[in-house]
């Protein structure tokens, strides 16, 4: 991800939105369907420009687990005209594209323990 902002205004809680720029990949335009502090998150892509899908929805899930936190992930994806083309190498993309998002969320949660 190359920029993301918000869309909306207020807290960033069930509803608020949020555009996700891939360049030169394309975006995605994405909103909070379920927010559960600590427990839960699920983010719903209505939007997408220049990708292979036409929309997905991620469900975070985190739980404490051996001393340390367990995050969960449950996603699924709708393809676009320009998926089905390509549909082997979209699957392969997305997962790394999730891959990089776990890594990045992980980093930055140790980041935070560690200066608390």
């Amino acid at each position: 991800m190359t920029k993301s902002e918000l869309t909306s205004r207020g807290p960033v809680n069930e509803g608020a939105t949020r555009h996700c720029a891939f360049t030169p990949f394309g975006g995605v335009n994405e909103r909070i369907d379920r927010h559960e502090p600590n427990k839960r998150l699920t983010v719903n892509i209505y939007e997408t420009f220049k990708l292979p899908i036409s929309d997905a929805i991620a469900d975070f899930n985190i739980s404490p687990h051996d001393g340390g936190t367990e995050l969960v992930l449950h996603y699924s994806y709708t393809h676009n005209r320009m998926g089905r083309m390509v549909k082997g190498s979209t699957e392969k993309q997305m997962r790394k594209g999730i891959d990089g998002m776990v890594s990045g969320l992980q980093r930055e949660s140790e980041s935070i323990a560690t200066s608390e």
